[in-house]
Order: structure tokens, then C-alpha cells, then sequence
């Protein structure tokens, strides 16, 4: 009998980009905190974590997903798909403050 806790697709989502986050900032951590647009907290906290600490964080965000679509998703579903990376790296269909286009960020802190 297996003893392994059974986690839904979003758990199970959340745990593998944890997984892959982790394993990309202990290999380059300026370029996973770019590639994944992590801030400096983040990618200093998620590669000190133990694999039981990130299935622990995964299984207790039932509902949401931790990794984020990119401002830009639409503008990339409609470009023609030889030109989604370029698009993509360009930020094609973002403003200054990587929102899509018309939208600015009205967080307060």
C-alpha cells in the first residue's frame, strides 16, 4: 500500500514548478530568478527549502496555481507560433511595467 498522499492536478502542478523553480536556482540563480520572475526573497527562501517542505507548501494551495501566466499569454496564443518565443522574450503586448497593455499596477503596500 502506498503511503504517499494523493494530491490533485493543481497540487501536483505547484509541486513540480516548485521542484523545477528549486532545481534551477541552485544551478543559476540569476537566471531561474529572471526566467521565472522571482523576487530576491523568493529565490533565496525556495533553494534552503527540503522536498518535504515544498510537498507540504504544495499540498496545503488546493484550489490556486503558484506559477502564473506570463502579462503577455494573449498576445502569444494569437502570434503565429514561430514567433511566440521572440514575441515572448520581446514582451510584445506589455507596458514599462510588464502588465499587459492599458493595465497599470495599482497594488498598494
Amino acid at each position: 500500500m502506498d503511503n504517499a498522499p494523493h494530491l490533485s492536478d493543481v497540487q501536483q502542478l505547484n509541486l513540480d514548478y516548485l521542484l523545477i523553480v528549486q532545481a534551477a536556482l541552485k544551478q543559476d540563480r540569476l537566471t531561474a530568478s529572471y526566467t521565472f520572475h522571482l523576487d530576491p526573497d523568493s529565490a533565496a527562501i525556495l533553494p534552503t527549502m527540503s522536498v518535504r517542505e515544498l510537498s507540504t507548501l504544495a499540498q496545503s494551495v488546493t484550489q490556486e496555481s503558484l506559477c502564473r501566466p506570463i502579462a503577455n499569454l494573449a498576445a502569444l496564443l494569437k502570434a503565429p507560433r514561430s514567433l511566440a518565443g521572440m514575441l515572448c522574450t520581446a514582451g510584445v503586448g506589455q507596458n514599462a511595467a510588464g502588465m499587459p497593455a492599458g493595465q497599470t499596477n495599482t497594488a498598494t503596500f
